[in-house]
C-alpha cells in the first residue's frame, strides 16, 4: 500500500505534538494542510519527485516561512527512517 504525503505528515505530526506547546502544534498541522496538502497531500510519497519538493520549498521561500520548511523536510527524513520504505522501494524498482 501506497501512503500519502498527507498520511505521512499526520503520522510525524501525531509524534511530534506530545513535545510542542498546543498553539505550535495547531500552527504546524495548519502550515502543513494549507501549503503542503493541496500540491501533494494524496499523492503517495514514495512516487513523488524531488521537482515536486523543490518547487514546494521554492514557494515556502519566497515567502520567509522557513519553520514550514523545516517542518516539510522533517516529515521527508521520518519516511526515509520507516520499515514500508525499503517495500515501496523494491517495488518501484521491479515496476521501472
Amino acid at each position: 500500500m501506497d501512503r500519502s504525503f498527507a498520511a505521512v505528515a499526520e503520522e510525524w505530526w501525531n509524534q511530534q505534538k506530545g513535545t510542542w506547546t498546543e498553539d505550535h502544534a495547531n500552527r504546524v498541522w495548519t502550515r502543513l494542510r494549507d501549503n503542503t496538502f493541496p500540491r501533494i497531500g494524496q499523492r503517495p510519497i514514495a512516487y513523488l519527485q524531488p521537482q515536486d519538493v523543490i518547487a514546494i520549498v521554492r514557494d515556502i521561500e519566497e515567502r520567509d516561512a522557513m519553520m514550514l520548511r523545516n517542518g516539510f523536510y522533517r516529515i521527508f527524513a521520518a519516511f526515509v527512517a520507516m520499515p514500508f520504505r525499503l517495500a515501496n522501494l523494491l517495488t518501484i524498482q521491479r515496476l521501472s
